[in-house]
């Protein structure tokens, strides 16, 4: 499985349970939220990498 290939059945997943709780959710939306996490998640993980493998 490649990574676009995980991220396809997130979305997939994500849908399916919004459709049965009827809460539509948007690309928009997914993709607003999905970004703030992204963001924290690099600027977390950074100084961990910078640390661990580059001094």
């Amino acid at each position: 499985m490649t990574i676009d290939g995980a991220a396809g059945e997130c979305r997939a997943a994500d849908v399916g349970i919004a459709a049965r709780n009827r809460t539509p959710t948007s690309f928009r939306e997914f993709t607003k939220y999905g970004l703030i996490v992204t963001f924290v998640t690099v600027t977390l993980v950074t100084p961990y990498v910078w640390v661990r493998y580059l001094m």
